[in-house]
Order: C-alpha cells, then sequence, then structure tokens
C-alpha cells in the first residue's frame, strides 16, 4: 500500500494533470473562436464581393438591353423600355439585399460561435480548477484516513506486545524524582518499599 507521501504526489499530479487539461480545452476552444471571427469576416468580405459581382453583371445587362432596344428604334427613356429597365434594376437590388442579408446572417452566426467559445473557455478552466481543488480535497481526506487507519493499526499492534516489567514482580516506574521499585506481594495484598 502507498504511503501518505506518495498519495500526495500522485494527487498531486492528478491536480496538475487536470488543470493542463483544462488549459488545453480552453486553448482549442480560443483557437476555434478565433477562426470563426475570421470566417465571420471573409464570409462579409465575399458577399460585398458578391454585390459588386452583381452590379457589374445588372449593368452589363441593362447596357445590353438599352443597346438592343436603341438597335430596333425603340425610344430609350420613355413607356416600356424604361420601366423594363428599372424593373431590372429593381429586382437587382432586392437580389444585393438578400445578399448582402445572408452574409451579414452567417457573419453573425459566426460571431455568436465564437462568443460561445470563448465563454465555454473561460468554463473550462474554471472547472478544471474546481476539479482540481475537489481532487486535493478527496487526496487529503484520503491521506487523513490511511493515517488513521495507521495509527489505530499501531495502537493494535503495540496492545498486542508484552509489557516491559522488571524482575521478581516488580513494576518499575520512573518520576521526575527517580526511579521507585514497588514489589507486589499478591498473596497477602500487602505492598512494600
Amino acid at each position: 500500500m502507498a504511503g501518505p507521501e506518495a498519495m500526495a504526489a500522485s494527487t498531486a499530479l492528478q491536480m496538475v494533470g487536470t488543470v493542463m487539461g483544462a488549459v488545453g480545452e480552453a486553448d482549442q476552444l480560443k483557437a476555434s473562436a478565433r477562426a470563426d471571427r475570421e470566417n465571420a469576416r471573409r464570409g462579409e468580405l465575399q458577399g460585398e464581393l458578391q454585390v459588386l459581382q452583381t452590379i457589374r453583371d445588372e449593368r452589363q445587362a441593362s447596357g445590353e438591353a438599352i443597346a438592343a432596344m436603341a438597335g430596333s428604334g425603340v425610344a430609350i427613356g420613355t413607356g416600356t423600355a424604361a420601366d423594363l429597365i428599372r424593373q431590372n434594376a429593381v429586382e437587382r437590388e432586392m437580389e444585393i439585399l438578400n445578399i448582402r442579408y445572408s452574409a451579414g446572417q452567417e457573419a453573425a452566426n459566426l460571431r455568436a460561435s465564437a462568443a460561445n467559445k470563448k465563454s465555454a473557455a473561460k468554463s473550462a478552466i474554471v472547472q478544471g480548477v474546481i476539479s482540481a481543488v475537489a481532487q486535493g480535497a478527496q487526496g487529503y481526506a484520503n491521506i487523513s484516513n490511511m493515517n488513521k487507519a495507521d495509527a489505530q493499526a499501531q495502537k493494535e499492534r503495540d496492545s498486542r506486545l508484552p509489557r516491559k516489567t522488571g524482575g521478581g514482580g516488580s513494576v518499575g516506574s520512573s518520576g521526575p524524582f527517580g526511579s521507585t521499585s514497588y514489589r507486589a506481594n499478591r498473596s497477602v495484598g500487602i505492598y512494600s518499599e
């Protein structure tokens, strides 16, 4: 059976291992949160690039439509031609709003995930410290119980040992005034010095 020193060392190592595991978990969560924040930023950037591409496509399509109408002799700024150009512009604006909304929602979700992971990292450290303290308390209780059991076992061993006595039935005692020997006459019940 391991002694108290070995138990204390084992408990200390368990406590250190628990805290180090919590720190490692927190580091992983923080790294994942950083990745989520970066992905949110990139998602917004990608959304804006899509917006620019949509604007470019809309201008190109409108230009081609205007050129086609002008080539066929339709008056460009009036009537149905103007309504068609305006309708295309409105549809593109709606598409742009949808692109920005989707990119913004995805970025918001990623930032919320990053915040949750950052909070979980803090909780992991706190939980690790609490677990380590609980392990230390349990180790202390185990060592204390082991010491009590050892003391009780020692008392029991001591009670089984023969007691030291002086020769001829004398019981010797030593006190502050020197040594005194009493001889007991057991048969008569008389004590003499």
